[in-house]
């Protein structure tokens, strides 16, 4: 996945997608993260971490933002053993711009 670039399709919302991922090579040559911002939420009754990452276009310079959300569970009742986290995407692929949409 590092040194290809390479497509994922799937279903979002009932929509079909496609979008053509960039190398890592090609992405750092084109793209740079500026900023990752992590916040609670404390008006979740279970741990939840808010997550805001902000990426620009080295040539256009205009911010973009993906936002992510953590949950934070206790898999095992509290206290008694290792907690576990899931990250989940708040974002459509095909909003990402520099995800090509292919359809």
């Amino acid at each position: 996945m590092d040194t290809v670039e390479y497509i994922l399709c799937g279903v979002e919302a009932r929509l079909e997608f496609a979008v053509k991922v960039p190398s890592l090579t090609a992405w750092k040559n084109d793209w740079k993260i500026t900023g990752i911002e992590a916040v609670p939420d404390l008006r979740k009754k279970q741990s939840v971490v808010n997550i805001v990452l902000t990426y620009e276009s080295k040539v256009s310079k205009a911010p973009k933002t993906a936002r992510f959300h953590v949950e934070i569970r206790w898999s095992h009742g509290k206290f008694s053993q290792t907690p576990e986290a899931k990250l989940y995407k708040d974002f459509r692929w095909t909003s990402i711009e520099f995800l090509p949409v292919l359809w």
